[in-house]
């Protein structure tokens, strides 16, 4: 339930909290010159990541509007440019170059990918890379790309252990039978690493093995196979047409009704995985979020939210049906306006660069209402040591919020 009184402490948060150094110094005839202030946004908009990814750049674009029309830095103008890499990975170093040279000081991006393709560019660079996806190969060794989001190999670990707390093997009379899928990429490495949770606890699991396809194949046969008498189905969602195609392909054939189980990339496709499969197969799916639901109670929430139906009142219903993408991205995006505005008042406009970012993202700390806390260090690179989890469920034909989890690393 959202509540109004919350938007006014939000309107606080934003207003007075984001704009702590807030001043009104021109005369009342002379007015300022603006700085104008570029981010670069690599994203993916006609490639299989388009439709989880375009909700996440609505809401940056949709935010820095807000940021610039509440004047929240006075004599700022944040200016965003946006490339579509196509989720190509012969596109992401480009791309980075296309944002570097348009002027950015900072550049922002979905895809894990991208930021081990890039991070070691951005450290000649001295240009910080603020990546929404959390993975193990970014953040170390410590460099200067910064996760917003907690890394996928320990949030599958804290899946896993919560699945297996509900396993009862010796009621069962045996362990659970549990397999991964995905297309061939560093994500499903990234995954397989978390599933030796499942390994390193044989009373509890069964692991069957992770199979994966090549990028950008449609057909499952032999995974399903494999897979076909499993209770859980940990799927490394890439792209939508991946997990809707083989959760498919996998109800059709299987044995077992096995579980679901995923992370924020999962839920990212929901309305594709419902229209492609259906409430009823998907069921009982397990998806771990670094950043929450559409339905969670906090202000950030209710805030991400406004600014969808401040600027996209024809899209809000299309947006929060599509997946967690508009609500999970848009609360990063939150965080990382925060961040560019303290790097900005910390050295005044006309000195910011990117390593006055790097300097205010490496003693960065937040705590909103309802999270944990956000933060990173000079040795951590990752913003939080906790999710949470949810639960699909077709009676009611949304997610619904099961409990916060610590990551496991």
């Amino acid at each position: 339930m959202r509540h109004r009184w919350k938007k006014v402490v939000l309107s606080c948060l934003m207003v007075l909290a984001l704009v702590a150094t807030l001043g009104l110094g021109c005369g009342e005839d002379e007015e300022e010159e603006k700085v104008t202030i570029t981010i670069g946004h690599l994203t993916d908009i006609a490639g299989p990541a388009g439709s989880a990814l375009k909700p996440i750049t609505n809401s940056l674009i949709d935010q820095v509007r807000d940021f610039n029309e509440k004047e929240v830095i006075p004599g700022v103008e944040i200016k965003v440019v946006v490339y579509d890499t196509k989720y190509d990975p012969s596109r992401f170093i480009p791309g980075y170059n296309w944002a570097r040279d348009r002027g950015a000081t900072v550049i922002s991006t979905e895809m894990g990918e991208v930021g081990i393709a890039v991070k070691a560019f951005a450290e000649r660079d001295k240009l910080p890379v603020y990546c929404y996806t959390g993975m193990e190969s970014i953040i170390d060794p410590p460099g200067w790309v910064f996760c917003a989001n907690p890394i996928q190999e320990w949030q599958v670990r804290a899946t896993l252990k919560y699945v297996g707390d509900q396993w009862d093997a010796l009621e069962k009379g045996r362990p659970a039978k549990i397999g991964l899928v995905s297309w061939d990429s560093p994500t499903f490495y990234e995954y397989e690493r978390g599933m030796d949770y499942a390994t390193d606890h044989p009373e509890t699991f069964d692991y069957v093995g992770g199979y994966a396809t090549p990028m950008g194949g449609l057909t499952w046969s032999g995974e399903v196979s494999k897979l076909k008498d499993c209770d859980y189905v940990m799927i490394a969602a890439i792209g939508g047409l991946m997990p809707a195609t083989f959760a498919k392909e996998f109800r059709d054939k299987e044995e077992v009704h096995a579980t679901f189980l995923g992370t924020d990339a999962l839920a990212a496709f929901k309305s594709l995985l419902i229209d492609k499969v259906g409430w009823e197969d998907m069921d009982g799916t397990i998806t771990v979020h670094g950043w929450t639901w559409w339905t969670y109670d906090s202000p950030v929430v209710d805030y991400v939210i406004d600014i969808l139906e401040k600027y996209r009142p024809d899209e809000v219903e299309e947006t929060i049906a599509s997946g967690i993408g508009g609500i999970g991205g848009g609360i990063q995006v939150y965080l990382y306006l925060d961040v560019l505005r303290q790097a900005i008042e910390a050295v005044g406009a006309e000195n910011f660069d990117g390593q006055a970012f790097y300097d205010a993202a490496e003693s960065f700390s937040t705590t909103w209402e309802g999270f944990k806390e956000a933060s990173w260090s000079p040795t951590k690179r990752y913003a939080s040591d906790w999710s949470n989890l949810w639960e699909w469920d077709k009676d009611v034909e949304d997610l619904v919020f099961i409990k916060w989890v610590e990551v496991i690393k």
